[in-house]
């Protein structure tokens, strides 16, 4: 994490999948409860370019981290990507809008933690939605920062820890990563983590009352024989089961991807063929064949993934059903604990596909 001086503007760019924006609005959030980051002020919008600024709210409300902080480290690092180095690995081995580690010498902090910010199946240092979403996660489980809402002193500090001193010959870093954090709209209060657990420890962290959203790492297993050879899920898919394990307190395991017929028993074209579908099976995810249990969290994930609220997720996990939820120009199925387009009780069933915009705001249906 190395201080840079910056000119050029960003490159811009464009969400592949449209469910990152979808989901920083509280998503997961008890009974209406919200992972407020703050705000950026008027500061802070004519010095950050939209499309970054864009970034830096949604990996705040992701991941419980004050918003003007994260904004400041991105200006002190490459001001927000305009330097025309960015993406280039530094002397030190650091690389990307938040300069992150890739290698031994600036310490490993992308492969620790390294952070599919727009969903898109990919992980890269270099999309500067990735870059944000692992500093963001980092700047939470490795280096100590408070939840949004922490004071004033407890951030200093995490710069320090960010930066690796709090001040050498280059840059007064922590000091200036704080003028500036209050000048784009910082305000600091009291907030701590309950019981000082890390973020990726607490198995019922959801982004509210100073904890962080993530609970897991976002990592899934895929069993051997699931998928057709040469026939992958497809990355929006990969994306959103991404987003789904980080609402759960352990990976969850794909049993059927590809390798399914191209019809479903009802007839119909199967997501499953073209890669758009996911089943979470029973035996290999240790809950009951009946529903239940571990079932009922995939479930319940799923719902919070595709931006329903925790009330909700919850209620239509323990009920089941076909339930299909439209954002944009995304189709989300989640099947569950029926007996609609086969025996649903015995695994999950996730389906996520683009298709023509389905407009308006987002539509959830089940019969």
């Amino acid at each position: 994490m190395a201080r840079r001086l910056a000119l050029l503007a960003v490159v811009p760019l464009a969400l592949v999948l449209g469910l990152s924006v979808v989901l920083i609005g509280g998503a997961g959030c008890p009974d209406g409860a919200a992972a407020n980051p703050g705000t950026l002020s008027r500061e802070a919008e004519r010095a950050i370019p939209p499309d970054v600024a864009e970034i830096y709210v949604a990996m705040a409300t992701r991941w419980n981290i004050d918003v003007a902080f994260l904004a400041s480290i991105g200006a002190q690092e490459t001001d927000h990507g305009r330097i025309p180095t960015t993406n280039e690995v530094n002397a030190s081995g650091c690389q990307g809008l938040m300069q992150l580690g890739v290698g031994s010498v600036c310490g490993d902090f992308w492969g620790r933690n390294e952070c599919d910010g727009n969903d898109d199946g990919r992980l890269l240092v270099t999309d500067f939605w990735d870059n944000v979403c692992a500093a963001a996660r980092g700047l939470r489980r490795d280096k100590g920062a408070p939840p949004a809402g922490g004071s004033e002193a407890a951030y200093h500090q995490v710069a320090c820890n960010y930066y690796g001193a709090c001040a050498d010959g280059v840059a007064n870093y922590a000091d200036e990563v704080m003028a500036r954090a209050e000048l784009y709209g910082f305000v600091g209060g009291s907030a701590t983590d309950p019981a000082g657990l890390p973020v990726a420890d607490h198995p019922a962290a959801s982004g509210c009352g100073g904890m962080a959203i993530a609970a897991g790492d976002g990592e899934f297993i895929i069993d051997p024989g699931a998928n057709r050879p040469g026939a992958d899920l497809a990355p929006e898919l990969v994306g959103f089961i991404r987003r789904m394990a980080e609402f759960l307190p352990r990976p969850p395991i794909v049993t059927t991807g590809t390798n399914h017929s191209p019809t479903t028993t009802s007839g119909r074209p199967s997501d499953h063929w073209t890669g758009n579908a996911a089943d979470f099976g029973s035996l290999r995810n240790r809950f009951p064949v009946s529903g239940g249990g571990y079932g009922d969290e995939i479930a319940r994930a799923a719902f919070v993934a595709a931006g329903e609220p925790i009330a909700t997720a919850r209620a239509n996990a323990r009920k089941g059903g076909l339930f299909t939820i439209g954002r944009g120009r995304v189709r989300i199925q989640i099947i569950w604990k029926t007996l609609e387009g086969g025996d649903h009780y015995d695994h999950v069933h996730v389906g996520v596909r683009r298709e023509e915009p389905l407009g308006g705001e987002a539509r959830l249906s089940s019969p």
